[in-house]
């Protein structure tokens, strides 16, 4: 098993509180695209679809997310662990989301012309 960890540290050093966004990017090899699904507690969460325009909300219809597509959405305040299946691979690699965030972001540019 091995273990991959960071951190971000956001200092306030004005008088004023501010809001923020940061976002931590993975990337996982696979097999094939074709053969990958996002796996985890997606089922009734609410998906922000942001391949829309303007973005749509819907709840999710489903635990699993194959990765066929153009895929650009985020689940907000989501916690839980999360598993990227591949099919090709007979393998199943799983994110463990501990502390800090509360959304989970899903994005694939396949199928998008890049």
């Amino acid at each position: 098993t091995k273990f991959y960890g960071a951190m971000t540290c956001v200092v306030e050093q004005g008088e004023t509180p501010f809001d923020f966004t940061t976002a931590l990017h993975s990337y996982y090899g696979v097999s094939h695209v074709s053969k990958a699904t996002i796996e985890g507690p997606f089922n009734g969460a609410t998906y922000v679809d942001k391949t829309q325009n303007p973005p749509t909300e819907a709840p999710a219809t489903s635990n699993a997310w194959p990765i066929n597509a153009f895929l650009e959405g985020v689940f907000p305040g989501l916690t839980g662990p999360v598993a990227l299946a591949d099919a090709g691979r007979k393998t199943r690699t799983t994110i463990v989301h501990s502390r800090g965030f509360n959304d989970y972001i899903l994005w694939n540019p396949h199928g998008n012309g890049e």
